[in-house]
């Protein structure tokens, strides 16, 4: 089997030096560098070899079951003038690539390590000059930046282009020796085409991404597989599969250094698979050191004996920055705020749209924007994934109450008319406005949009608790925001904030923190209760909304406007028709419009946190043995009993459905129990390691001895080229064998 690699931007490099030199047993190499250039160089210079080592490559000792085994070449060329190849060293990592040749067909490649330079600073010319170059190393450079749900084959391949390795690697592809399989598809299917994962998985909790390189690990981690390149070309293998697909070769010593030793036994192997469910969906708090401070003031609390003249408050502070948090775009007109308290308030730290301090003599309306209904004010840009369970596409019944789902925003604002918030009203804390917000609005309302995108980016709900200006029990409108056909009523959606007291008392202003809309409405029929026990009886401090069902693949996308509408029926029970936006005469009596930073999570059909938990698979090797093996792996197969949604959960590229087993051996179980199989069958007892100087191995393949028969993999291998010589360390491997294989597994 091949993976393609298609090439994402046209080969800008062209020649710039090139050479030969023969091997002591005549084999011919060729070493060519080329570099970044918008036109090809006007001549090629020729390299200049010194007798011993000109050119060794090297692949460093790592695990046989690491993913990657990375490789680095050092090239030793004379340089006949001064400083004759320093300029190489200026250029951007990655724009100067060396081939390599033997009799004529690519054996090798990487690109310039362009941090690490060294040369004689005491001669004028005719001295040695050593470049490293790597085919993986570039990939610890480069963050992840990938989007979407993406196949295996997608994130493999991104990570071989990243590495900007020979065009001929582009063209090749890479050839997979795999024997995991997919029990329901044919078992020479590209597996890594049918298997996806979202990208979000590959961010942590902060939106820092991994880098490539980590990446690429983990994608093979937990399929037990490695990926080398060797004799020009790139391999991707599993242990199992190596072994039947080449013939061991025999190997052929060189010299007196030849040692024989064994690998690693372990007692027992403890395999980790952390789902990595985001509940917290948005939950940022904003660093405003790297913001710029656009204006502050001080809010000075008057008192009646002038003697002692006013007392500091608070110091309220508006700041800008491009970028407040990832995932969440800010209305030009909206400022960071910043509260510190001095004599009254809390600390604080959120979105200001209307804001008013002073300079002791007057009052200063630092940011006058209107409070009708307008534009967007805050909007949640990055798209949330909602990962149901599914099976071939059709939702999981929700028998258990994980495979529900609810959403919670919480929200705080403040709208008051005080020139304190903090402090009761009065002759010097604007008494005329706080009395105006007591008698004529009772309750206010956020307007917000709330969708869900199927995975085209369509519109395939829109959660609606208003149909004109009456309020209703929240429930998901089929496609966008439309009119109701039997009312005639245009939907929309609100979050709701009210008083804690009576049913009856006016808006008091301070800190208001959101609920459930459908609070609003039990009040509306229930006639004589007081809103402080209708709050008690239903969750407060936040806003809930039971998910639709049949979600696979589906994103989240929540849109706060600007302005807010009222509810002005003071001294009764219930909504009124004159539910409406703020008015003008509304306007001018306020003088703080704040929100604290929303938090939106995701919990269970309860509405109760999701308790995320790792999967934990542990089995005896040797009991005989002391040392433990540990492995974590971030990509893995979900439990059916508890339906995990986590990121990590590997899907179907076709139906986004999960996958819970996988088959290797004629053996079928999740993907981490094959993966024990494999370390069981290579650690359970003493495998044979060799070490020594062989003669040059120039091949992809699998090794044998004569006196220590069995099949042997590479270690390590370190090839000085113009000896024709290979020191390398190999180690005994064998067929997966689940025999004898003992599963403890916890959650």
């Amino acid at each position: 089997m091949k993976i393609g690699i298609q090439k994402s931007v046209q080969e800008t490099r062209a020649l710039r030096y090139q050479g030969e030199f023969l091997s002591r047993d005549g084999v011919r190499w060729k070493v060519r560098l080329l570099q970044e250039t918008d036109m090809p160089y006007p001549a090629v210079g020729e390299f200049h070899f010194p007798a011993e080592k000109p050119l060794v490559i090297e692949w460093k000792e790592v695990d046989k079951q690491e993913p990657v085994q990375a490789s680095c070449a050092t090239l030793t060329v004379v340089s006949k003038v001064d400083r004759q190849y320093i300029d190489l060293y200026t250029m951007e990592v990655g724009s100067v690539l060396l081939e390599v040749y033997r009799n004529g067909v690519l054996y090798w490649c990487g690109t310039m390590d362009t941090e690490l330079y060294e040369e004689p600073f005491s001669y004028e010319k005719e001295y040695e000059v050593s470049m490293t170059f790597s085919d993986f190393a570039m990939l610890e450079r480069i963050n992840f930046s990938g989007t979407g749900a993406r196949t295996l084959e997608d994130l493999l391949t991104d990570c071989i282009k990243s590495a900007r390795l020979s065009a001929a690697y582009m063209t090749g592809g890479i050839s997979c020796y795999v024997s995991t399989s997919m029990p329901d598809i044919p078992s020479d299917s590209n597996t890594f085409r049918e298997l996806c994962l979202y990208s979000d998985n590959f961010y942590d909790e902060e939106e820092e991404p991994m880098t490539q390189r980590e990446v690429l690990d983990e994608i093979l981690r937990p399929f037990a597989l490695r990926l080398l390149q060797r004799c020009g070309g790139l391999y991707l293998y599993d242990l199992n599969a190596f072994q039947t697909v080449f013939e061991p070769q025999l190997i052929e010593w060189q010299g007196t250094d030849a040692v024989l030793g064994v690998d690693n036994v372990y007692k027992n192997v403890d395999v980790s698979f952390s789902p990595y469910e985001r509940t917290d969906l948005f939950k940022k708090d904003i660093d405003i050191r790297s913001f710029t401070k656009e204006s502050t003031g001080v809010v000075y609390e008057s008192t009646y004996d002038a003697l002692f003249g006013p007392d500091l408050s608070f110091s309220f502070g508006l700041y800008t920055n491009n970028e407040v948090a990832s995932g969440l775009t800010l209305n030009a007109n909206a400022r960071i705020y910043k509260i510190n308290p001095l004599a009254s308030g809390d600390e604080s730290l959120g979105i200001a749209w209307r804001a008013q301090t002073d300079t002791k003599e007057e009052s200063v309306c630092i940011l006058q924007n209107g409070l009708g209904i307008g534009t967007d004010l805050m909007t949640f840009s990055k798209k949330i994934k909602i990962l149901i369970p599914t099976t071939c596409g059709i939702a999981v019944p929700s028998m258990n109450y994980r495979s529900n789902l609810s959403l919670k925003i919480k929200l705080s604002l403040m709208l008051d008319g005080r020139y304190n918030p903090f402090k009761d009203a009065g002759t010097y804390n604007s008494k005329e406005e706080y009395e105006y917000w007591q008698n004529n609005v009772r309750a206010l309302y956020v307007p917000v949009e709330i969708r869900l995108l199927d995975r085209d980016g369509k519109i395939a709900y829109s959660y609606v608790n208003v149909w004109g200006t009456n309020p209703c029990g929240g429930n998901w409108w089929k496609e966008d925001y439309g009119v109701n056909e039997v009312t005639g009523k245009p939907g929309r959606c609100v979050i709701s904030f009210l008083n804690t007291g009576d049913a009856t008392q006016g808006w008091d202003g301070g800190w208001k923190d959101c609920c459930t809309h459908d609070a609003v409405m039990t009040m509306g029929v229930t006639g004589d209760i007081h809103l402080e026990n209708i709050m008690t009886a239903t969750k407060t401090g936040a806003m809930y909304m039971d998910l639709p069902p049949n979600l696979f693949g589906h994103t989240l996308e929540i849109k706060i406007k600007s302005g807010i509408y009222k509810d002005a029926g003071v001294g009764s029970l219930g909504l009124k028709d004159d539910y409406s936006p703020l008015s003008a005469e509304d306007e001018r009596h306020a003088r703080w419009l704040l929100y604290q930073m929303p938090e939106i999570e995701l919990l269970d059909g309860y509405k109760n946190n999701i308790d995320s938990k790792d999967i934990s698979y542990t089995s005896w090797l040797n009991r005989s043995a002391r040392e433990k093996l540990e492995l974590n792996t971030v990509i893995g197969c979900g439990l059916r009993e508890t339906n995990d949604r986590g990121l990590g959960v590997l899907l179907r590229s076709s139906t986004l459905a999960p996958v819970y087993e996988f088959t290797r051996q004629d053996t079928t179980m999740s993907l981490e129990k094959l993966l024990i199989g494999t370390i069981y069958s290579n650690y359970h007892r003493r495998m044979n390691v060799l070490s020594g100087t062989v003669k040059l191995l120039s091949d992809i393949s699998t090794y044998t001895d004569r006196s220590e028969p069995g099949t042997y993999v590479l270690l390590s291998d370190v090839q000085n080229l113009i000896a024709g010589e290979s020191e390398m360390k190999m180690v005994e491997v064998e067929p997966d064998n689940y025999e004898g294989v003992e599963y403890e597994e916890t959650v």
